[in-house]
């Protein structure tokens, strides 16, 4: 059995937005509701573990009263939903089955079964919250801003594989009488 999916649909949405203060200081602020990240430029795939897409061409839409109090986004994103793709999943199962006929009524089946035979790697959607990312003048940079305590600048990375994705071999034999 062959299975080839293209990846899932993802859509980079964020919660949060950045309060300038007045002294200088920069505070990462809960908006009322998620919504969906403005693009900037077309989505570029890098396809790496790291940065899935490049992660520059997304930033927070403008907020109602962005006075460093919770406020509400003032219009959806310019990002469509569902428009960018995660990692396409490919696998590999196969099964090898041997009757063995040991009298009239009693006969033997030997079966050797592989899942994912490739051992191709399966991995999850990257992380697409803008709240998982790292910003300096309301644009995404490659490190985390340290002074935002929230900030895991995991945006764009894949961290993970799905669930029992690794190669699994299965040996039995039956016998029925």
């Amino acid at each position: 059995i062959t299975t080839l999916e293209s990846g899932t649909p993802i859509t980079v949405t964020t919660g949060n937005y950045f309060y300038q203060a007045a002294n200088g200081t920069t505070s990462q602020q809960g908006a009322s509701l998620t919504n969906r990240a403005d693009i900037t430029k077309p989505v570029h795939y890098v396809k790496s573990l790291h940065e899935w897409f490049d992660t520059t061409g997304f930033v927070r839409p403008p907020v109602v009263d962005p006075n460093g109090q919770t406020s509400t986004f003032s219009r959806i994103g310019t990002l469509g939903r569902n428009q960018m793709v995660g990692p396409a999943y490919r696998n590999l199962d196969t099964s090898l089955f041997k009757d063995f006929n040991f009298t009239e009524k009693v006969v033997g089946e030997f079966r050797a079964e592989a899942f994912n035979l490739t051992n191709t790697p399966a991995f999850t959607n990257p992380s697409t919250s803008l709240d998982n990312c790292s910003y300096a003048n309301n644009i995404v940079t490659a490190a985390c801003a340290p002074n935002l305590s929230s900030d895991s600048g995991s945006f764009g990375q894949i961290n993970g594989t799905r669930s029992h994705s690794e190669r699994q071999l299965q040996l039995a034999f039956r016998i029925t009488f």
